[in-house]
């Protein structure tokens, strides 16, 4: 009995230990590995389900105005103020024939409405767009760009906080 009893109880002890860290070690590595996974998904799911329209409604030499429509499943977050979660690219050509292309994060909100309907909506803090509205809005341009002249064609590409895009295409 001496000597054998210790040390059967030791090999014994360090198996039991070995296995409960393998069994600890894995799953928190595959608990890490399925959260990490449903994030991808939802934010594909998010990204995927941003969808919108846009129409332009008038073009001045300096600001033009749009009417986006969120006809996705996410509502869409424009920011506060002073910071903007969504931006506008608008490219045109100008009087001497060259193309201008801004980044414009400088936009007016003027109101919600449900789409298909005139009821607006107050607009909430940050502002939203949320599934089934739309919202008119200005896009106000750097006084230092040339003025949009008459006739020319102007691009304009929506940019969401969650990756979709829009794109629309008129003359002024």
């Amino acid at each position: 009995m001496g000597l054998s009893t210790p040390i059967t109880t030791l090999i014994l002890t360090t198996i039991i230990t070995l296995t409960l860290t393998a069994t600890a070690t894995t799953t928190l590595t595959q608990t890490t590995t399925i959260i990490t996974e449903i994030y991808k998904a939802a934010s594909t799911y998010m990204e995927d389900n941003a969808q919108t329209t846009m129409e332009i409604n008038s073009i001045g030499e300096y600001n033009i105005t749009i009417t986006l429509k969120n006809i996705g499943g996410t509502p869409i977050i424009f920011g506060e103020t002073g910071y903007k979660w969504c931006s506008f690219i608008v490219s045109y050509k100008t009087a001497n024939n060259e193309w201008i292309t801004t980044l414009t994060e400088n936009y007016t909100i003027n109101k919600i409405k449900i789409t298909g309907t005139n009821i607006t909506v107050k607009p909430t803090t940050p502002t939203t767009l949320k599934p089934g509205q739309e919202a008119e809005i200005t896009l106000n341009l750097p006084e230092t760009n040339p003025p949009i002249p008459r006739k020319s064609q102007i691009t304009i590409v929506f940019t969401t906080n969650k990756g979709g895009k829009t794109q629309v295409t008129g003359v002024r």
